[in-house]
């Protein structure tokens, strides 16, 4: 069994496909696409084709000011 993790400092699941309101931005026209979500199509594919976490969370901030 092969596992890829991917974390990514300050990236928000909703900037990203996968997580785009529940759909991959492949199933959302591109006229209602903001200008702030991040074209993600290999991340998308990963997703397509394997397990998202949709409920995870970090038990501690990565980082502090």
């Amino acid at each position: 069994m092969n596992v890829i993790t991917i974390l990514c400092d300050t990236l928000r699941r909703d900037h990203c496909g996968p997580y785009h309101r529940g759909r991959p931005l492949s199933e959302v026209q591109s006229s209602q696409q903001p200008d702030w979500i991040v074209p993600t199509p290999n991340m998308d594919r990963l997703a397509k084709r394997g397990t998202t976490f949709e409920n995870a969370w970090c038990g501690s901030t990565p980082c502090a000011p």
